[in-house]
């Protein structure tokens, strides 16, 4: 894929998210993060569209985190967070991402 907008940063992660939610009884969360990548030929970095998105920013600072499409909306979002882990507690995530997207969308 080639350089990502940030609007399609989100467009892809939701996608992703939403196929990731839907696929978790058949697999668990790193496979179906795999399997949908492979389905849509697509692998970005970490297999995280967000994260393709930030290292294609310019860099300001230690971490690319900091130009992540959600710490963009909230500075406090983490993926890693222990409220909604993307790994541990996907659902939740999914759930946060879709908040997320409802706030950036009032900006």
């Amino acid at each position: 894929m080639a350089t990502l907008t940030l609007d399609q940063a989100w467009t892809e992660c939701l996608k992703h998210w939403k196929w990731l939610i839907e696929h978790l009884g058949d697999y668990d969360i790193e496979s179906a993060k795999r399997a949908y990548l492979y389905t849509n030929k697509h692998s970005p970095v970490d297999d995280c569209y967000f994260c393709e998105y930030a290292i294609q920013q310019p860099k300001r600072g230690v971490s690319h985190c900091e130009h992540c499409p959600g710490v963009l909306v909230n500075p406090r979002f983490s993926c890693t967070s222990k409220t909604y882990n993307w790994r541990f507690k996907p659902r939740k995530f999914y759930k946060k991402l879709l908040e997320l997207d409802k706030q950036r969308k009032i900006k």
